[in-house]
């Protein structure tokens, strides 16, 4: 899906923001898939209040991602924001955790 010339960013935060589950997946999978249509709003949501570990994982992998193309300090502030809250609201997994099963 990320290859076709229709997806945007705006159409994938979009997708996002239906609420839908299977809409955030495949939404943070588009991200995943092209890095450059990312929007790091919707990601540093799904770390800090993520519905699931997987769905937690790859949003992770999107900032590393984008942190590894360049982004401002602002934008890493963001991303180390939402980690701590993760981390403090006992959401965010250590390294033991496969990263697939559900939290509920």
């Amino acid at each position: 899906m990320a290859e076709f010339d229709f997806v945007s960013a705006d159409a994938i935060e979009q997708l996002f923001l239906s609420g839908q589950g299977g809409n955030r997946i495949t939404a943070i999978g588009l991200m995943r898939a092209k890095p450059d249509l990312a929007k790091l709003s919707p990601l540093t949501e799904v770390i800090r209040r993520s519905r699931s570990n997987f769905e937690q994982w790859h949003a992770l992998r999107v900032c590393v991602e984008l942190v590894r193309r360049g982004t401002s300090a602002a934008q890493q502030e963001e991303i180390r924001a939402a980690i701590a809250a993760a981390g403090a609201n006992g959401t965010l997994r250590g390294s033991t955790d496969s990263g697939s099963g559900s939290r509920r």
